[in-house]
């Protein structure tokens, strides 16, 4: 019985070290995704990706866009961005995508994270079908950007012929 109790003793001081001695979560540089603070729109600068291609089968099409953390410090965005395509007049075109609440990305300081949007090509759509003149796809001429809780709009220049708008936004790529 001394034994057990001898034993039960010294797991039981060790379990209570491991407690005192072990750092809160946060409070590790490594792991900012967890302490760091939400992004101001006043911190951020968004821009479409000129190196990014993709291109698939059925005219699918995809565009992605880079979000820099210009300040000294980490912060996130929570939520997926939402995006809607304007013509050079200033109008809507096809679906507007609103940003959504759940999941965050963290940026590090003065770092970056992309995400990617998915369309049809309008120009590939009107090849492919009877009756349709690929001359009368409309091209976007901007692209306005929101993030969930962040007040600021990012309008950016991009020509997009996407068939009904934006369908979808991926996830976060990398930071």
């Amino acid at each position: 019985m001394t034994k057990s109790f001898f034993g039960l003793f010294i797991l039981l001081a060790f379990g209570a070290f491991v407690m005192v001695s072990a750092k809160p979560i946060g409070l590790d540089k490594k792991n900012t995704s967890v302490m760091a603070r939400p992004c101001t729109g006043a911190e951020l600068s968004v821009r479409s990706d000129p190196n990014f291609s993709d291109a698939a089968m059925g005219g699918q099409r995809g565009a992605s866009y880079i979000v820099k953390n210009t300040s000294r410090s980490a912060c996130t965005i929570n939520g997926s961005p939402g995006i809607v395509l304007l013509d050079r007049r200033g109008r809507i075109m096809g679906h507007r995508i609103k940003p959504t609440m759940g999941g965050a990305t963290t940026i590090k300081a003065r770092g970056q994270t992309s995400f990617e949007v998915g369309y049809h090509s309008c120009t590939f759509v009107a090849g492919a079908t009877d009756g349709r003149n690929p001359k009368k796809c409309k091209w976007s001429a901007k692209a306005q950007i929101r993030f969930s809780g962040i007040n600021r709009v990012f309008t950016i220049k991009d020509t997009i012929d996407a068939d009904g708008g934006i369908e979808q936004v991926e996830a976060w790529a990398g930071k």
